[in-house]
């Protein structure tokens, strides 16, 4: 029983939701709140590029990311215009990645 309870735990530990959710509304109502933006790269890109680009715009979100992420993985997108989360949500499903917000300000990128 023991067993089965800590997987739970870390299965739940592992997905979006669970990591610091006091920050994680917050943060998402931050990104909601920003002016619509797009990415149209057909040519391809690399996701820790893309991503640095949001640190850019946003200015006080620092991203971090786990050691299996491939931040040269290159990957093409075209967002569309959309608020900061959905766009930031749309590029880390193509790269087959997902998020934690760890911080107020700082979110981890994980792999799916």
């Amino acid at each position: 029983m023991k067993k089965l309870a800590c997987v739970l735990l870390l299965s739940l530990m592992a997905t979006n939701t669970f990591a610091m959710p006091e920050y994680r509304t917050e943060m998402q109502e931050r990104l909601k709140a920003s002016k619509k933006l797009s990415f149209d790269f057909e040519s391809g890109i690399a996701v820790g590029r893309v991503l640095g680009l949001f640190e850019n715009y946003f200015g006080n979100i620092n991203i971090i990311y786990d050691p299996k992420v491939d931040q040269d993985k290159e990957i093409t997108i075209d967002t569309g215009f959309n608020n900061g989360l959905v766009t930031f949500e749309k590029v880390l499903h193509r790269a087959n990645l997902q998020y934690q917000v760890v911080g107020p300000n700082t979110i981890k990128i994980l792999p799916k």
